[in-house]
């Protein structure tokens, strides 16, 4: 039996954020540059020149929001501010704000040695946020106990804003804070969107035995996929739904499931702690889990913009096509190697592309219920057909040849 030694878990869930792009005014003042593309450029510009700039507000429960330009994420703000020169107006950036909360949180009832956790909140600016919970553990773990840590069903979380509460009240509570945060008084209840389900991603950095895929991938298969019958399934299974590790070094074990990811990355002699490593992990994976949600409520998004005579269409179809893309995501907006490479694997494993592919076809048919004139759909769709993104250029590039086909017949 496998056993886990100073480790730590991040537990998290992601809900899409409504009316970001369609409806600024339902955001409280100090929020509303989450609406506004260049006014949110600028601050992420401003925050990269300074520290003291990278705070711009507060979490209600958790503590100052600040935007991370720097460190992993900083080629990707780049990039991003390259882009934004080819296009007529900037695009919404994948780097999150993050706001880490002040105070720790205790578990009760685990059963555990000692556990400390780490509340924070991240907000995409294209529209997603995730409720995290880093817990750090102490003391040995078999596989049974850590499966009875991320189920979570059964204990309780200590967390001073929030009193004693359930897992599932933690995540409801702080949901709440980032809504009251956003969001005037009277669009706080319609804002409240169902949250995706509890996901998590596992570190162990060192082990009182060394831990060998091929030893222990019946274990690892049942921390990635939560499987109930881990103990019975077969090795077929098994094999097909972890695959080969997709760590950087022959020690490391990197698998992502579709409900989890685990990682045992020990440190190398003579090498700085391996936290970049991990953090490349945890960010390429967060990023395909928030585009998920924010995906999800594309319907509702296509919905408001009808309603509002197609005004905010334009910044909804470039947040589509370049920043909630599975398939361009990779190629610009994530320019480290090991980031493209895990954000991919858990694009297969969550189905986002499936679930981008259905969605392309919403966001094209609602053109012809829009009043857009030519002149503005070409303005719109001729930089984005530059930008040769998949799954949208061919797409505009028929249009915009419908377009010019018709402007013949109406010439003839």
């Amino acid at each position: 039996m496998m056993q886990i030694e100073a480790a730590y878990v991040e537990l998290y869930r992601v809900f899409p954020l409504m009316y970001i792009i369609e409806s600024p005014e339902k955001l409280k003042s100090r929020f509303k540059f989450l609406g506004d593309s260049e006014r949110l450029l600028r601050k992420y510009n401003a925050a990269e020149k300074s520290s003291e700039k990278r705070v711009i507000d507060y979490i209600e429960s958790f503590g100052a929001l600040r935007i991370n330009v720097h460190a992993a994420w900083n080629p990707t703000h780049k990039t991003i501010v390259k882009l934004t020169r080819r296009i007529r107006m900037p695009i919404r950036h994948m780097v999150p704000m993050e706001a880490k909360a002040q105070r720790s949180a205790t578990l009760r009832g685990a059963s555990v040695h000692s556990v400390v956790i780490h509340p924070e909140v991240k907000i995409f600016p294209f529209g997603a946020c995730s409720i995290h919970m880093r817990i750090t553990l102490q003391g040995k773990m078999t596989t049974e106990e850590m499966l009875h840590l991320l189920r979570g069903e059964d204990y309780k979380i200590r967390y001073s804003p929030f009193g004693v509460v359930t897992l599932e009240e933690f995540f409801e509570r702080a949901q709440d804070a980032v809504i009251y945060s956003l969001y005037e008084y009277e669009y706080q209840e319609e804002a409240k969107v169902n949250m995706g389900p509890l996901r998590h991603m596992i570190h162990v950095i060192k082990s009182s035995n060394t831990i060998k895929l091929d030893e222990y991938k019946r274990e690892i298969y049942a921390l990635v996929t939560m499987d109930p019958d881990w103990e019975n399934a077969e090795d077929e299974k098994i094999d097909a739904s972890i695959g080969q590790s997709l760590g950087k070094t022959p020690n490391d074990i990197v698998v992502i499931g579709e409900h989890g990811a685990f990682t045992y990355t020990p440190a190398l002699k003579g090498s700085k702690p391996r936290r970049t490593f991990r953090e490349a992990v945890i960010n390429s994976i967060e990023v395909a889990q928030a585009q998920l949600e924010s995906l999800r409520i594309v319907k509702q998004r296509l919905k408001t913009i009808k309603l509002k005579e197609g005004r905010h269409m334009p910044d909804m179809v470039r947040t589509f096509s370049i920043t909630l893309n599975p398939y361009f995501t990779p190629m610009k907006l994530l320019p480290r190697v090991s980031w493209r490479k895990y954000y991919k694997y858990t694009v297969n494993k969550i189905h986002l592309d499936s679930e981008y592919d259905e969605k392309v076809d919403e966001v094209f048919y609602a053109f012809d219920s829009l009043p857009i004139s030519k002149e503005d759909l070409q303005e719109l769709l001729k930089p984005l057909a530059e930008l040769k993104i998949p799954k949208i250029s061919e797409r505009i590039m028929n249009i915009l040849g419908e377009e010019s086909a018709q402007e013949k017949e109406d010439r003839g």
